[in-house]
């Protein structure tokens, strides 16, 4: 039963430069990996300065927020070639 509200967040990953195509496909892999592996989707682009959009629960899967945010901070401190992340609420842009 759906609650009518939308399960989700925006997430900006700011890189230290501006990459190669190499270093941001690479960086861009790595994002997915950790979205993907908690069956979530994510709505949004790349370029070499950043990564964009929104992430959310795919059909019938829960979206452990505060978990994926976490392992998502945890990328960032293990990669070399973020400088930043932030996260918003969908609410924040209504």
């Amino acid at each position: 039963m759906s609650t009518g509200k939308e399960e989700g967040f925006y997430v900006k990953i700011n890189f230290i430069e501006t990459l190669t195509e190499e270093q941001s496909d690479s960086v861009m892999d790595d994002f997915i990996e950790v979205v993907e592996g908690y069956n979530l989707v994510f709505g949004g682009g790349y370029d070499f300065d950043c990564i964009n959009g929104g992430i959310t629960s795919r059909a019938g899967f829960f979206l452990k927020e505060d978990k994926i945010k976490q392992k998502l901070i945890d990328l960032s401190k293990q990669e070399p070639l973020i400088n930043t992340i932030e996260f918003a609420s969908f609410s924040d842009f209504r």
